[in-house]
């Protein structure tokens, strides 16, 4: 922010002024918010030389200005020429090196200015003392064509030509005066294109009939008695169209300058471009689509809607779905090989949808064109209203469109939010950047545990056991793995670098096995804990500094590169996630000052508040005055700095980290922070991490039922969890350009130590939640995880199955020996042997102050026993070189056994130690832990939980396509309004049902019934009903009566129905429930109470049964 003082400078020299471009502005009002509506960034750079004046019009909503919003280019702040804003007859100056680049800064003014809310306020942007080496530029967008509010007749006229290029054929129905701004762009813009303008004048009845009277030389005219609707007109226009390309252009567009130009270079320049069409922009200059996509239920999307029409991604030309026939322009021999515009969609509605489909069908591809840029009123002519008018066309014409492309539409994504817009708009380009693979079904994932646990997976890893874990795995209905990948123990250091390598030959053998088994997998990379082989620094340690620490940010680039060399040859791989969890800074503002103080010069958020932030505002953050930056330190938790410590580690996280891990490990996204975090009385939040960047189409979160409550340590209700759950959902895809989500850590349930305020379900109510649940993941989510599909030891030893090599046990008069009848590795304890493990770090597992241990182990003598020679172990831990618990363990079993003790004192400098103090021995298995954790589904003991089934069920739930395939006979629970168009939740019809079926495969002739149901107290209902199946109407003249209703339609052929049918309902007339019940406050209008309908076999009947 801005506060220079004020100085009156008028214009001296203006060589150039400026007034086609308008910067990316908005005027600050009382306050300090928008008053004027928001301007795009703009990619136009106007340089402000001391003899150029930038001019432009901002409209005010309110009668104070306090300020105003700019964009600079980049290297503004080198720069330190004045910069001087006009308002009417107001001067306000300011230096530029006090500016920001490329982001909008807000400049305040010294004195709040009055003006007229709603008129135009001229201002002007100019710098008087900017030289060649010291000026500034500030970001604009052109201004749209101008729009004239009123008509003036005028000839019309077009360059005289033998032959035209180009046929524009433009629909009109009244409007006169949009027809008019479209016809003087027209004939303004790309004068070199031979062209000729016909337009079809759908009876209209205002001004519109004179001004098609001045059209002349290059104009052709229709003029049709009845309004015929825009595939007709299209289709009269195209049939003396004598281009050889025709262009259909809504007559609610302007065109500027290249837009036909445009469109025919890119036909020529490639043959197999049979359609292309123009990025289409609002008058308010925002986008309104860059070509469009087409979902597997015939929806559509207009990609890019309200962005920034000079985002890179709208401004390359690529193969689209379709494009809007707003402005679309095709090859004239390809339409009359595919027959136009289909006349089903009569009078308008998915008829340039259905004609892309059908180009495409034939080999050609469709195109959007990024330079051919139109301005689009829409909604002018047909209105934007849905259920009325032509626009009422929009839902009857997607079913259509549906059944005729039922095979096609196949193929296509499912509609938002289960797919991200940004994925589909990319899905006919052929080199399209990598991002991470989101598959054409749920991902149902559950991590992969091994023998061990989070902390410990890689350690206690043994590769013999991993077939049977993924066989049960895909026997509860999961798809996908998540493996943990920590950074630590792969890289075990990090000047210079070095790895444990066999961590690598383990993760190719693992990534093996889970490819052979048809799993798909996803990795979380750079995991913080790893109970493994020395690793200097630990996870913590390296992972608060990779943003400030330039070698650091080296070794963790290099990691994630050796990873990515091995997992890119695995097409079962969707993709890697990193999680804020792994980096979290916040763990700093509870650590004492001294270290806060110098872990902010460490981490890089000290250099963070010097780029954006005078020392005297963060002195009102922090209130308290600092000299320099270097004094400032991390904000203690709670405190008033946390807003800027929280802004730092998001950008760190978004900027930083993630958008450079992206460049080495390319199918990358992020697992987001949706917890807020607490500063003095309110709370701060993440929404700015949720988008991640533009080109990651997934966000991950994680999900307990903590999120949303107080957090008091109460259990709450399914139904409670369940309301709230949509909300988070809605929270997170909100501040992201439509992302589909994926929850990696579906805990519905958690037993972690430290969260024990943490809100929780009710137990009776887990298995309800789950059933309720499952429609919520599948409109929702893309997905879910995991943390854990069973109870887990938290376990704090290290290689406790011996099956890695690195130091953690001391072995005396013994050896490590491969069971190959138990398939693992085991230690074989001569006797008076000792085997011994000092905890000197245990990362990751969650240790209780004063709780005491629990030690498992397996246990199996080598010889046979002997009265004279019994079996005898003994157990001690130690501090200190003290002894503080010891125990003996015997047996007389020549099997393996297992063993569990409990009550043993240990922690971070204890020494677990085991002494043969018999025969020889073998021990396997070991395990030292206080708790299980309790995310699974299967208990400590193996067996299923009480909520088990609820849970399969939810799989196979979610397993089932999202796009079913039509059926032919719909049931009562079956007719539902998400399949059906004009119903309503209880079954009962407005006045019109649409829909899609199929017709039967196995019947040669058959017959269409219809059963419905009349409330018996609606004593002077009568009404009609006519069915359409497919292009076939059938008018019923028998009158349906009140009771129930059987409406028949027999003798009809398998031949003359194609396999997929548009099917349509229309009643004759509606009634109002309220009209037979005085009580009822029922006042829809309804005619039919649906019970079934659809094909059944042959019956002889051509008559309606009433009963």
């Amino acid at each position: 922010m801005i506060h220079p003082p004020i100085i009156t400078h008028p214009i001296s020299r203006v060589v150039q002024l400026i007034e086609d471009k308008l910067p990316s502005s908005a005027l600050l009002g009382q306050n300090r918010q928008p008053i004027t509506d928001k301007i795009p960034y703009g990619n136009i750079p106007v340089t402000l030389t001391s003899e150029t004046c930038l001019q432009f019009h901002l409209i005010p909503q309110e009668e104070v200005i306090t300020g105003i919003q700019l964009r600079f280019g980049t290297y503004c702040r080198v720069n330190h020429c004045q910069v001087t804003i006009r308002l009417n007859d107001y001067t306000h100056r300011f230096n530029a090196s006090e500016l920001l680049d490329n982001e909008l800064i807000d400049i305040f003014l010294p004195h709040p200015q009055k003006c007229l809310p709603g008129q135009p306020l001229r201002l002007e942007l100019y710098s008087e003392d900017a030289t060649e080496n010291n000026v500034v530029a500030v970001w604009c967008m052109k201004i749209p064509p101008t729009f004239f509010d009123n008509l003036t007749l005028q000839p019309f006229t077009l360059p005289t030509i033998s032959s035209p290029q180009v046929s524009i054929v433009i629909p009109v129905f009244n409007k006169a005066l949009y027809t008019y701004n479209c016809l003087l762009t027209v004939q303004a813009c790309d004068p070199e294109i031979n062209k000729e303008v016909i337009v079809i004048n759908n009876a209209s009845t205002d001004e519109t009939v004179d001004l098609l009277q001045q059209l002349q030389v290059g104009f052709k005219v229709i003029h049709n008695s009845t309004n015929q609707g825009f595939v007709q007109a299209c289709r009269q226009g195209a049939r003396i169209a004598a281009g050889e390309w025709i262009v259909f252009l809504n007559n609610d567009t302007q065109v500027t300058p290249g837009w036909l130009a445009n469109m025919i270079k890119a036909m020529n320049t490639d043959p197999q471009i049979g359609i292309t069409g123009s990025k289409l922009i609002y008058p308010s200059g925002w986008l309104q689509e860059a070509g469009g996509i087409i979902f597997n239920d015939a929806s559509g999307w207009n990609y890019g809607r309200l962005q920034d029409p000079t985002d890179p991604r709208f401004n390359q030309s690529r193969a689209v779905d379709y494009c809007s026939g707003a402005s679309l322009m095709i090859r004239k021999n390809l339409w009359e090989q595919s027959g136009g515009f289909d006349i089903r969609y009569a009078p308008a509605y998915y008829e340039d949808t259905d004609l892309c489909f059908a180009v495409r069908q034939l080999g050609y591809k469709i195109w959007y064109c990024h330079n051919s840029e139109v301005v689009h009123h829409e909604g002018i002519t047909s209105g934007t209203d849905i259920n009325q008018g032509y626009k009422a066309y929009q839902l009857i014409n997607q079913k259509k469109f549906q059944a005729k492309w039922w095979a096609v539409l196949a193929t296509h994504f499912p509609p938002p939010p289960q797919t991200s817009p940004e994925l589909a708009a990319l899905h006919l380009v052929t080199d399209k950047p990598l991002t991470f693979r989101i598959p054409d079904h749920k991902i149902l994932a559950t991590h992969l545990l091994g023998q061990g646990w989070a902390a410990n997976f890689w350690s206690y890893l043994n590769l013999h056991k991993v077939d049977e874990e993924l066989k049960l795995i895909q026997s509860m209905g999961f798809n996908t793995v998540i493996i943990l990948v920590p950074w630590v123990g792969f890289q075990t250091q990090v000047n210079p670098i070095t790895y444990y390598e066999d961590y690598f030959i383990l993760f190719k053998q693992l990534l093996d096995k889970v490819q052979l088994h048809d799993l798909k997998v996803i990795l979380r990379l750079g995991y913080t804990h790893d109970n493994g082989p020395p690793s200097e620094p630990e996870g913590f340690l390296r992972q608060i500094v990779v943003g400030a620490d330039a070698v650091m940010l080296t070794a963790w680039c290099d990691y994630l590169e050796r990873l990515w060399s091995i997992a890119q040859s695995y097409p079962n791989l969707l993709g890697g996630f990193i999680s804020w969890e792994d980096f979290f800074l916040m763990d700093l503002t509870h650590i004492p000052l001294d270290n806060r103080l110098l872990f902010a010069e460490r981490t890089g958020y000290q250099n963070y508040l010097k780029q954006h932030y005078p020392l005297e505002t963060l002195a009102i953050h922090y209130q308290q005055a600092f000299a320099t930056y270097t004094e400032i330190p991390i904000p203690a938790f709670k405190s008033n700095g946390i807003q800027l410590f929280s802004e730092f580690w998001d950008d760190l996280l978004i900027n930083k980290i993630f958008k450079i891990s992206k460049q080495h490990f390319p199918l990358l996204t992020m697992e987001v922070r949706i917890d807020c975090d607490p500063q003095a009385e309110s709370y701060i939040c993440h929404q700015t991490t949720f988008d991640i960047s533009v080109d990651t189409h997934l966000t991950m979160i994680y999900y307990t039922p903590a999120w949303g409550a107080s957090n008091e340590g109460q259990l709450e209700s399914a139904d409670t969890l369940l309301k709230r759950l949509p909300v988070l959902f809605e929270t997170v895809r909100n501040q992201t350009n439509h992302n589909v989500i994926f929850i990696d850590q579906f805990n519905f349930i958690d037993n972690t130590p430290g969260f024990e305020r943490n809100t929780g379900i009710l137990p009776q109510q887990v298995a309800q939640f789950l059933v309720e649940v499952a429609p919520i993941l599948q409109q929702q989510t893309i997905g879910y995880g995991l943390w854990a599909w069973r109870d887990v030891r938290a376990n704090a030893l290290k290689n406790g199955l011996f099956e890695r090599n690195y130091p953690s046990w001391d072995l005396s008069q013994g050896e490590i020996v491969f069971d190959a009848v138990e398939q693992k590795k085991v230690v074989l304890l001569k006797s008076g042997g000792t085997l011994q493990q000092l905890l000197s770090t245990c990362f990751g597992v969650p240790l209780v102050t004063d709780k005491l241990f629990q030690f498992d182990f397996k246990i199996k003598p080598t010889v046979a026993f002997t009265r004279q020679k019994p079996s005898l172990l003994a157990i001690s831990v130690s501090y200190a070189h003290q002894v503080c618990y010891e125990n003996q363990v015997s047996w007389r079993s020549q099997d393996w056994q297992a063993i569990h003790l409990e009550g043993l004192p240990f922690g971070t400098g204890y020494e677990l130690k085991l002494e043969n103090q018999g025969t020889p021995l073998l021990l396997a298995d070991f395990y030292l832990y206080q708790h299980y954790q309790e995310n699974g589904i299967i208990d400590a003991n193996g067996q299923e939980k009480i909520f088990y089934q609820q849970f399969i069920s939810l799989n196979q739930q979610l397993s089932v396509s999202q796009q079913p395939s039509p059926k032919t006979f719909f049931r009562l629970e079956e007719i539902t309004p998400s399949i059906f168009n004009g119903l309503f939740p209880d079954r009962w019809m407005g006045k019109t049902l649409t829909g899609i079926i199929a017709k039967p495969k196995e019947l040669d002739y058959f017959t269409f019934i219809v059963k419905a149901y009349i409330p018996e107290n609606w004593p002077d209902y009568h009404n009609y009903l006519t069915i359409t199946l497919g292009n076939q109407i059938y008018c019923v003249h028998h009158p349906i009566g009140t009771g129930y209703n059987e409406i028949i339609i027999d003798s009809l052929t398998h031949a003359e129905f194609e396999p997929i049918l548009f099917l349509q309902f229309e009643a004759e007339t509606v009634f109002s429930p309220n009209q037979y019940d005085t009580y009822s406050e029922d006042n829809r209008e309804v005619s039919l109470l649906l019970i079934e309908f659809g094909f059944v076999a042959y019956e002889k009947i051509n008559k309606i049964l009433t009963h």
